[in-house]
């Protein structure tokens, strides 16, 4: 499904909207997002209505407006408002839904919210269209997890390799690093993003450098990211470091990831 065809089995449905340029301002908008002004003037709307017909994509841009989650309170208030009694069944028919299912209003939007979701996040201009399995999955009180995501869509990373290959054994009082190659594997670049460390205070030894920069990394490029850790007398056995990619604002980037691990072997030197 792409964005134009979403937009199409909605949009006329839904009432307290002047055209297609509002739908897709006000749309945008309760989903987060500025992009579009959200009560276009007429003729000052082209730009929004070409992405309601598919004849300009809805781009990388557009998906990277919105936030990350993307307010789910405030897009089920927009579809709740404009979907009346008369046009619901209308609407999942469109969407798929057989004519005589039961119809729950509060479930349908709950998934075209997910629908709306999985657009924006995809890094492809089509994702799957799930609305008619999602709608019976809830309506047979089916719980449907959030599908975990990066926080720019299309980025994303891959570990080339480690130094040390092995978790180190070190001993007390010992100062040492580890080195993680890593891959920028998406189609974002990485500008002012840093690797630090997240269970500081719940693991030893200690990280030297909790927060490492990593370099402006385009697409397709390699960045290689030292830490330093120092072993006390008190850290016998195994520590596992946890560490995850952030931008500026102290975001993660990968959440859908479980970050770089580095397990750790910590032995008193005596016990040799």
């Amino acid at each position: 499904m792409t964005f134009s065809t979403f937009a199409k089995a909605v949009y006329p449905h839904l009432s307290g909207l002047s055209n297609q340029g509002w739908f897709i301002g006000e749309l945008f908008h309760a989903a987060g997002s500025t992009f579009f002004t959200k009560h276009p003037s007429y003729g000052a709307d082209d730009y929004h209505v070409k992405v309601y017909n598919g004849s300009k994509p809805f781009n990388k841009k557009m998906k990277a407006s919105f936030p990350k989650p993307i307010p789910r309170d405030a897009l089920k208030e927009f579809f709740e408002h404009r979907i009346g009694t008369d046009t619901l069944s209308k609407m999942m028919v469109d969407f798929g839904i057989s004519a005589g299912t039961t119809q729950n209003k509060e479930l349908f939007v709950e998934t075209l919210c997910i629908q709306f979701e999985n657009i924006v996040t995809e890094v492809s201009d089509e994702t799957e269209d799930i609305v008619a399995k999602t709608y019976l999955d809830l309506l047979a009180g089916i719980q449907i997890e959030a599908k975990p995501v990066p926080l720019y869509p299309g980025d994303d990373y891959e570990v080339l390799g480690e130094n040390p290959a092995q978790y180190p054994d070190v001993g007390f009082y010992k100062e040492f690093t580890h080195t993680w190659i890593i891959k920028n594997s998406g189609t974002t670049t990485w500008n002012g993003r840093h690797l630090e460390i997240i269970n500081q205070h719940e693991v030893k030894p200690e990280a030297k450098t909790p927060q490492v920069d990593i370099p402006s990394t385009k697409p397709g490029e390699e960045a290689v990211i030292t830490v330093t850790f120092d072993s006390r007398g008190d850290e016998r056995g195994l520590n596992e470091s946890i560490w995850q990619i952030k931008n500026s604002d102290g975001q993660i980037c990968f959440p859908n990831k479980g970050g770089l691990r580095l397990i750790i072997k910590v032995y008193n030197d005596l016990d040799d």
